[in-house]
């Protein structure tokens, strides 16, 4: 059942860790994630949804990047097939950086199981923010590398613009 609270965790990871500047930039690095809790309901049919919750921390290729270092809080949700496979998932992440100024943003997953995307791979995008991220915009992809009991890592690419 942790799977998906991993799986989750990885996308919103993705998500919350564009990268920042002053006009419009593309970025990208890796994130980690670790799961607080997972809630899992059967489905008729042998599948099961699992509601997660988890925590994420981004680290940026450019150390000047605003994400860099900054850590999120997240929910998602995550399908699966009788057999196990992960058919959906998608949530969103709280990122707030060590000066008190945050993002909200979206995730989903869009490909797994695949040779292309093995574990899980999404893309993801900013609503909004405030503090110097107010006015933010932006989105970009993900890709999960590594999935744990507890949590996952992964890499992200994707670009912004700061209004």
């Amino acid at each position: 059942m942790k799977r998906c609270g991993i799986l989750w965790c990885a996308v919103m990871l993705a998500v919350m860790s564009g990268g920042f500047a002053q006009a419009s930039e593309n970025g990208g690095g890796r994130y980690a994630t670790y799961t607080i809790s997972v809630d899992s309901t059967e489905l008729p049919g042998g599948g099961h949804v699992e509601i997660s919750h988890f925590y994420q921390v981004v680290f940026a290729d450019n150390a000047d990047d605003p994400l860099d270092g900054t850590h999120a809080d997240c929910v998602g949700m995550t399908m699966f097939a009788s057999n196990g496979a992960a058919t959906s998932a998608s949530g969103s992440c709280y990122i707030k950086d060590a000066s008190g100024n945050g993002i909200s943003m979206w995730w989903r997953m869009d490909e797994g199981g695949t040779p292309a995307c093995p574990n899980s791979c999404g893309s993801w995008g900013y609503f909004d923010g405030y503090g110097t991220f107010k006015g933010i915009s932006g989105s970009g992809t993900w890709k999960q590398t590594s999935l744990f009991a507890n949590g996952s890592v992964g890499s992200w690419t994707g670009s912004y613009s700061l209004k």
